[in-house]
């Protein structure tokens, strides 16, 4: 039986023809982070992998951390995955692919968008509402 990584990669290996060491990144990141949702990209040139962290897996309210080249705190991290996530969304994908914690399910870039959408706006709303909600995601 194939691991997710191994699904993932012998079905979208073929889109990508620069950059094929990112699988090597992706593996890394998504055997360290067992069971987390994602959404993968495979473009020509190269790939991209974003988790849907739970909120537990973000900084607590108030706290800065290192962050790129600076310091954030969750609401500017979750922004900073929005933004890379709709770059990658928009430089022509090949192939995508939502794991939605249990199965690899190949998706449209429309899903996708929608996906990332809804996990976004609900840890906004969790953000907000720390003290009031029952987390989903």
């Amino acid at each position: 039986m194939k691991t997710v990584f191994e699904e993932l990669k012998s079905k979208t290996e073929k889109h990508v023809k620069n950059f094929i060491s990112d699988f090597e990144i992706d593996k890394k990141i998504i055997e360290k982070n067992k069971g987390v949702k994602f959404i993968h990209i495979a473009r020509e040139h190269g790939t991209s992998l974003t988790l849907l962290h739970t909120k537990k897996d973000y900084p607590e309210q108030g706290e800065k951390v290192k962050y790129l080249f600076g310091k954030a705190d969750r609401k500017e991290i979750l922004k900073g995955q929005l933004i890379a996530f709709n770059h990658y969304l928009s430089n022509s994908p090949q192939a995508i692919y939502f794991f939605n914690g249990k199965a690899l399910k190949q998706c449209t870039n429309k899903a996708a968008e929608q996906i990332f959408k809804d996990y976004y706006n609900n840890m906004i709303n969790l953000f907000e509402h720390e003290n009031t909600q029952i987390e989903t995601t």
